[in-house]
């Protein structure tokens, strides 16, 4: 059974424009909504990824956690909730990095970076995730340009990758 979700309508400049759009239904045009994803990375470097369901759009490729920002909901809680319906982690607010913000088609994205102790055993969410692997931050580029990766997605680590190296040195000496 599919869930109906609603979205807040967003300008380019990320204001609300007083309206909601239904999943699934065309975004008007100059208008956006908002996705958020997640980088979850150990303090080894090691980042998680998973695997869609096969009736998702992009079936079956690898992705970091990511999500739809429901309508009423700030992009930061939309990540904590991300991440803990498709991974089973439950990360305080307070844990997430901002990482940045960037815009494709008709969604606005904001990247958020977690850092966790160590490989954790994932809870994968049913029609969404069907498989997880963490990945060793030196050869995350080169799998994220293979065939197994989301395509769009490709470009979002090559960005913010001074960031995330930064945070987690910074992570790994306190």
């Amino acid at each position: 059974m599919t869930k109906i979700e609603y979205f807040d309508a967003y300008d380019q400049d990320e204001n609300k424009l007083g309206f909601q759009i239904l999943r699934g239904h065309n975004v008007p045009k100059g208008c956006f909504h908002m996705v958020v994803e997640i980088f979850t990375i150990t303090r080894t470097g090691k980042v998680l990824t998973t695997k869609r369901h096969p009736n998702k759009h992009f079936p079956l490729y690898y992705e970091v956690t990511g999500g739809s920002v429901l309508a009423g909901e700030k992009p930061l809680n939309a990540a904590q909730r991300e991440l803990k319906e498709e991974t089973g982690i439950a990360m305080p607010v307070e844990s997430f990095i901002f990482l940045g913000s960037g815009i494709n088609k008709e969604i606005i994205f904001k990247d958020y970076l977690v850092v966790i102790e160590d490989e954790m055993q994932i809870t994968l969410q049913e029609g969404e995730t069907i498989a997880y692997k963490y990945i060793p931050i030196e050869t995350f580029d080169q799998f994220m340009e293979t065939v197994d990766f989301v395509p769009p997605a490709r470009k979002k680590f090559e960005k913010f990758k001074e960031i995330i190296l930064k945070e987690l040195k910074q992570q790994t000496q306190r």
